[in-house]
């Protein structure tokens, strides 16, 4: 009786992770991350400095059968108003951590 509840606990616990990491969306987390990223990098900024509507966007996406990393994308943020600025970032998605990780912050003109 202990083995069979035991069993079903491990089953049921294995079946929790299995869906919870399928049923993620990076694309979606993604996003999220960005907003969240935004707003950072307007926190200490001057309210004048900054544009009408501060933006991001992604120009690059891709998607990796095999490896680490299951996706790469590159963002460019666009967020002050007098000088020709953007901040780009470069994000990986670790396939074993299911989470976005950022490994590339540069700025340049435009």
């Amino acid at each position: 009786m202990r083995k069979f509840t035991f069993f079903c606990f491990l089953s049921i616990a294995f079946s929790i992770l299995l869906l919870s990491g399928c049923g993620d969306d990076p694309v979606l987390r993604l996003n999220k991350l960005l907003e969240s990223d935004l707003t950072v990098i307007l926190t200490d900024i001057d309210k004048d400095a900054v544009l009408d509507e501060p933006r991001f966007e992604i120009v690059e996406f891709n998607s990796f059968d095999e490896g680490k990393f299951r996706h790469l994308a590159e963002v460019h943020f666009y967020f002050l108003k007098d000088i020709n600025v953007k901040i780009v970032r470069k994000y990986r998605y670790n396939r074993r951590h299911f989470r976005w990780e950022l490994f590339h912050n540069v700025y340049e003109r435009y």
